[in-house]
């Protein structure tokens, strides 16, 4: 494949809370990095006219911008600015997702060896950690960072997403979709392994590299609220679907999929996972998620997203 990544920066302007010099200088690091072959795109939800003109002044031709006016979650609008980008210059190996809080600096090699190990393996997600937020004492037992040997996550457990590369094949899955985007805030991360699993592929957490990362820089799922109209952040989904009626579905046991296992909600099925961890039914499994776990077009058109996309 010609491309290799996509790297997504992305911007929320719906808090109020932006800052502008902050991203010109995190694009800044980006751009110098010593990888030839990646595509820099701004995804930008609500950001302010003031912000959007300041980053086209700035950065001109050398990125790509995807400005979107509706108010949609980062887990759509990422969604849809891979959709574009696909669109007008093709697949990718993998595609990147950063966090506007994330900063590489002057480590000039973050996109070569992240992209090394990415193809080193069957590595259908990869995780750069950042400096704080990571939950990896939730999730995976580990007090602070991950060190020594790069480390496979096991099916249902999970990491917060800052920096994470998603494969070409989890992009083809979902139906040219990449994060599942039903959740409105909150508790994404849960059901990544099962996207791993559902592709034949493992996700992976990078070890000893550790970006500086400003949490919440944009505001906490910005633009939304936390818990949603049930006071339940585990159940705050779009379409007024609720996620313990879709754990209760017979097919979410049979298939192995599970949801928030750290949270005791829906622990998977382990007799659908041999002793590697690999799924027992992929297809099954990945029929299920793309059905129940990602949104219909008559439940969420990315067609009608309102916005404006700059070769």
């Amino acid at each position: 494949m010609k491309n290799k990544l996509l790297v997504v920066y992305n911007t929320c302007g719906f808090s109020g809370r932006e800052h502008i010099e902050w991203y010109i200088d995190c694009i800044n690091n980006l751009l110098d990095q010593e990888f030839e072959d990646f595509r820099l795109v701004i995804s930008s939800c609500g950001n302010r006219l003031p912000v959007i003109k300041k980053l086209v002044q700035t950065f001109k031709d050398k990125v790509s911008y995807n400005f979107i006016n509706d108010r949609i979650t980062v887990n759509q609008s990422f969604n849809h600015t891979v959709k574009k980008c696909v669109e007008e210059f093709g697949e990718f190996e993998g595609y990147l997702y950063i966090d506007s809080g994330i900063n590489v600096r002057d480590n000039k090699k973050v996109l070569s060896e992240a992209y090394d190990l990415f193809k080193s393996d069957n590595y259908g997600m990869l995780t750069i950690q950042a400096s704080n937020d990571n939950g990896f004492k939730q999730w995976i037992g580990v007090d602070d960072y991950v060190t020594g040997e790069d480390f496979t996550i096991p099916v249902g457990r999970a990491c917060n997403l800052h920096t994470q590369i998603f494969s070409n094949d989890i992009f083809k899955a979902f139906d040219n979709k990449i994060i599942p985007d039903i959740f409105v805030a909150y508790c994404t991360e849960s059901v990544f392994s099962f996207l791993t699993a559902a592709t034949k592929q493992k996700w992976v957490i990078m070890k000893d590299m550790i970006l500086e990362h400003l949490k919440s820089i944009d505001g906490a799922t910005c633009g939304f609220d936390h818990t949603g109209p049930k006071g339940d952040n585990k159940n705050n989904l779009f379409a007024g679907l609720d996620i313990y009626e879709i754990c209760k579905d017979p097919e979410a046991w049979e298939s192995g999929f599970g949801y928030e296992e750290m949270q005791g909600v829906m622990y998977h099925n382990p007799e659908k996972y041999n002793e590697k961890g690999e799924a027992e039914e992929p297809d099954r499994l990945k029929e299920f998620i793309r059905t129940r776990i990602f949104l219909t077009k008559e439940q969420f058109d990315y067609d009608k997203i309102v916005h404006r996309f700059i070769k």
